[in-house]
């Protein structure tokens, strides 16, 4: 046994996930997931929240949950009761590394005080988006803001559009600022495909020191044995509904084109999110028929069990889990290229497991979907390819990567870092 297998195996190591709350989003998914990963090598996990959510579904009992005393405030954790409970917790439970998630790496410095409490403790945080999504995040948000006046939509349109495009380095390089700020202050980052690793490398022109800090983790499956492969007529989407990131609203204007060139098929829409009723609005004044909105589903095996083809139409992501569980169920899934793990995920050329669309192309979208739905023989041909891309998901592809990760956790040097 080597000193770093030794240092983590004695006493047991304890790994903690920092999350808003437990609602069985994508992030909270692969964090519950590598949990019960890291529980069958003999690694206790701790999941601080700082919120309870009415819709953690009962299958998260099995977890160890901390709630800290106060919620984050627009992704700021560290409150100062939140950082004496951190900190107590941390101690006395053998926390040697806190996973950060969902916080905004903009504006995310993990606090010097809390660093000088637990010594031992390393500080990482888990990108569950693509680097710099914030600025799409920016443009996304100005979108919708001018959904609500004809003023707004015009100084958008004239404004701030073009604004956007002018000035997207200038941006992004105020951006790669923020990131190598918050790097000082902590020990690492995991990212969701050795893309992002060696974009931040690049990017934010890292020392061979530092990038060794960045690690990656491709989001796993529990592959399906017997998928259920007799489909409805059924388009689905699977998420937040959102606006600025997830695009429904547009998604919905489209599919009012192509709804009548589709007969026998629906679009459902499954979860919920702040733009639910805005959405319900939306299908009631423009009359849009063949779709329905299924609300939150705490069991998506059910949605993927029906569905032909599930669309993911939105303007950034970092992995997009619902395309790979979409696979693992035999649903072909259609995506625009909005980042660069989506290419890998989908494919290319004959070896395509699903329907790749340029950026924002909602025409080219809408005539894959008509496309899709009425040809069985090219739908059959693509689901076999889901079947066969599912198997790339299993847990072993990341299992060099977790071996540096737990190696680097034992390591005694560098543990005290300063803000």
């Amino acid at each position: 046994m080597t000193h770093s297998e030794s240092t983590l195996s004695s006493p047991s190591p304890t790994i903690a996930f920092l999350h808003e709350e437990l609602i069985c989003g994508g992030a909270e998914k692969v964090s519950v997931s590598t949990a019960r990963h890291l529980k069958a090598q003999g690694i206790h996990s701790v999941f601080f929240i700082t919120k309870q959510s009415d819709l953690a579904p009962h299958h998260l009992e099995d977890l160890d949950v901390c709630h800290l005393p106060n919620e984050a405030q627009r992704g700021e954790y560290f409150t100062a009761d939140n950082i004496n409970k951190l900190a107590t917790t941390i101690q006395t439970r053998n926390i040697r590394v806190l996973l950060i998630i969902g916080s905004n790496m903009t504006i995310l410095r993990v606090p010097q005080k809390l660093r000088q409490l637990t010594p031992g403790c390393k500080y990482v945080y888990w990108l569950h988006n693509k680097p710099f999504w914030e600025f799409d995040d920016k443009q996304g948000n100005a979108r919708v803001a001018a959904l609500h006046s004809l003023k707004k939509k015009l100084i958008y349109e004239w404004i701030k559009r073009p604004k956007y495009v002018l000035l997207k380095s200038l941006y992004i390089r105020k951006l790669q600022r923020q990131y190598k700020e918050c790097l000082r202050t902590l020990d690492g980052i995991i990212t969701l495909h050795p893309v992002y690793q060696q974009q931040f490398s690049s990017d934010l022109q890292l020392s061979e020191t530092e990038s060794k800090r960045i690690f990656s983790f491709i989001n796993t499956l529990d592959v399906c044995q017997q998928p259920h492969l007799e489909k409805k007529k059924r388009i689905g989407y699977v998420g937040r509904l959102a606006l600025s990131s997830k695009q429904v609203d547009l998604f919905l204007r489209m599919w009012k084109r192509i709804a009548d060139k589709l007969p026998g098929w629906e679009l459902c829409i499954y979860g919920t999110g702040p733009a639910e009723e805005m959405l319900k609005k939306l299908i009631r004044e423009q009359q849009i028929t063949q779709v329905q909105l299924m609300g939150y589903i705490a069991n998506t095996q059910e949605a993927y069990n029906d569905m032909a083809i599930l669309c993911l139409p939105s303007k950034y992501e970092g992995w997009g889990l619902v395309l790979t569980e979409a696979q693992n169920n035999g649903v072909i899934p259609v995506a625009f290229d909005c980042c660069r793990a989506i290419p890998t995920i989908i494919g290319e050329a004959e070896e395509a497991a699903g329907v790749l669309v340029a950026p924002n192309d909602w025409k080219d979208l809408s005539q894959q979907i008509v496309r899709l739905g009425k040809d069985d023989a090219y739908r059959s041909r693509l689901q076999q390819r889901c079947l066969e891309k599912r198997w790339t998901y299993q847990e072993g592809i990341n299992e060099k990567e977790w071996k540096r990760f737990l190696a680097w956790i034992a390591e005694e040097e560098g543990t005290t870092k300063t803000s």
